[in-house]
């Protein structure tokens, strides 16, 4: 192999190096982690940035993984990164990002004067309505953002004003995880303006790199932290629900089947606080 341009075509040739060793199974499980998370035509050089990690890792702790088996799936592909760039077969070098500690959840969320911030940038300064629009929903559903370039126009009930995510009820097939939330009256305008449209978000944008791509630009602009990541709008929906409804609905909102996920997204804001001393 002369060269590699891609996820797969790296993973390829770092397993033929590893399928030898008493590890080989357990390597592969990991990498499959990312390969399901990007897939296998993944440019390599999109890989070469700390942003991407830690997208990754929001997104792997997202399904309930712990913060070891995240640092390791995460090992597992800088490795492949690194040991194909010291082989010349390609030229980026991997970031250095930092591992989770044992037990530590990512903590990173913005408040709603930075999501304000960060819209009225995206405006004013870069003039891209389109992402303003999936900042803002995102950060006022909590979808993912793989969720929210698959939403379609028929997603949308605004005579209850509900979103479904994974589909409606009478249009998904067996199995599938559908969850429905409140449109609160931030986005409502939104909804109106994209309801005829087949996808909502996704026929704006290539990708998610893409979308990812132009969010980093504003929030740098900005002045906010890099760890601050696009998932960081899903930590921010659940830290807002914890200011105004208790764990069992915020699990609800979110789609997580198990409550201590949820717990990771609820930080106790100073307005939760204040609420709580009040209620007394």
């Amino acid at each position: 192999m002369d060269s590699v341009k891609t996820w797969g075509q790296a993973l390829e040739f770092q397993m033929r190096r590893w399928k030898r060793t008493r590890s080989a199974k357990t390597t592969l499980i990991n990498s499959n982690h990312i390969t399901r998370h990007v897939g296998l035509s993944y440019p390599i050089s999109k890989m070469g940035k700390t942003g991407f990690w830690m997208n990754l890792q929001e997104e792997l702790l997202d399904e309930q993984k712990s913060s070891s088996t995240v640092n390791r799936i995460c090992s597992t592909g800088s490795h492949v990164i690194k040991q194909t760039y010291l082989a010349d077969l390609h030229k980026t070098p991997c970031p250095k990002f930092k591992r989770l500690k044992e037990g530590q959840h990512r903590m990173t969320w913005f408040t709603k004067d930075q999501v304000e911030q960060l819209v009225f940038t995206a405006i004013d300064v870069f003039d891209r309505p389109d992402i303003a629009d999936a900042i803002l929903f995102s950060a006022f559903t909590g979808v993912r953002q793989g969720e929210l370039l698959k939403l379609k126009g028929r997603d949308l009930d605004l005579s209850e004003w509900k979103l479904w995510i994974g589909g409606k009820p009478d249009l998904v097939t067996k199995g599938s995880n559908v969850r429905w939330v409140r449109i609160p009256e931030r986005i409502r305008d939104i909804c109106i303006a994209r309801q005829d449209n087949k996808l909502l978000f996704g026929g704006d944008w290539k990708g998610k790199d893409q979308l990812y791509y132009h969010f980093c630009r504003i929030r740098d602009y900005c002045d906010i932290p890099n760890d601050h990541v696009w998932h960081s709008l899903r930590h921010s929906y659940g830290t807002w629900l914890g200011e105004v409804t208790q764990i069992k609905t915020i699990q609800a909102c979110m789609g997580h089947s198990d409550i201590s996920t949820t717990m990771r997204y609820v930080k106790a804001t100073d307005s939760a606080i204040e609420a709580a001393g009040d209620a007394l």
